[in-house]
């Protein structure tokens, strides 16, 4: 600390004042050679009905001119995905670099001295599967039902309207369909066929004679991306139908 003193016939500093101080301190950052530094922040999002992990990392690395230009580069073994390694399947990399230029101007032409990369911003996307085990997550079903009525069969005339001619009863119909999405490819089949009996449930009392149609089922497998053998979950559709010769409408 410096000290400024009053002189005895008050001179020095402003009347009233006996002694002044000040203090004066200097602080400076220098570079460690080789050294490389990163700040960066890590969100998380999970999706359980798509049964995914998305994690965003981003932030920036400073370090020397050759560290940061293999991360602009994306060459192998870069430190930054280095760095990264385990997060998963990278699915967007977005790299910006911030970059100091050194030079002259003579006249119309320009001269560099130098350019260097002086820091890296980055961010990079990453998913991973979730374990949904047997759980159902989506489930929606559809029932439609066309019942039996006279068949009416149209007969053009030439010259005049048509003539509808009665050809007995029309069969009814009854489809049960809709999809499932689940953990497990069994878990979707168990759920699926259990809409079946859906079919003989409705019937009229008495029961209605009914005929059942051949079952169908279609089943989806999800894979993460940048992946063909990491599922992430099982979608299936089905359609189970009957033929009701004389269901009609009560």
């Amino acid at each position: 600390m410096n000290y400024v003193s009053a002189n005895a016939d008050g001179g020095g500093v402003p009347s009233g004042f006996l002694e002044m101080g000040f203090d004066e301190e200097w602080l400076v950052f220098m570079a460690k050679s080789g050294a490389i530094s990163m700040q960066y922040a890590r969100r998380t999002e999970y999706d359980y009905l798509q049964l995914q992990k998305t994690t965003t990392v981003q932030g920036s690395v400073f370090g020397p001119a050759a560290v940061l230009a293999g991360i602009e580069d994306g060459s192998e073994n870069n430190v930054l995905d280095l760095f990264l390694a385990g997060y998963g399947a990278a699915v967007k990399r977005e790299v910006g670099v911030d970059r100091e230029w050194t030079g002259t101007v003579a006249g119309q032409e320009l001269k560099t001295d130098a350019e260097a990369p002086q820091k890296v911003d980055f961010s990079v996307q990453y998913v991973a599967a979730i374990d949904g085990g047997d759980s159902i997550l989506e489930a929606q079903m559809t029932e439609s039902v066309e019942y039996a009525g006279t068949r009416w069969v149209e007969q053009p005339l030439p010259d005049g309207p048509s003539l509808m001619q009665n050809c007995g009863v029309q069969a009814g119909r009854r489809t049960v369909s809709g999809s499932v999405t689940a953990g497990s490819r069994e878990a979707a089949e168990n759920w699926a066929k259990g809409k079946r009996a859906l079919l003989f449930a409705q019937r009229q009392n008495p029961p209605s004679p009914g005929f059942e149609q051949p079952p169908k089922l279609d089943v989806e497998t999800a894979y993460l991306p940048r992946s063909g053998t990491a599922v992430r979950v099982f979608r299936l559709s089905f359609t189970f139908a009957e033929v009701l010769p004389d269901y009609t409408m009560a």
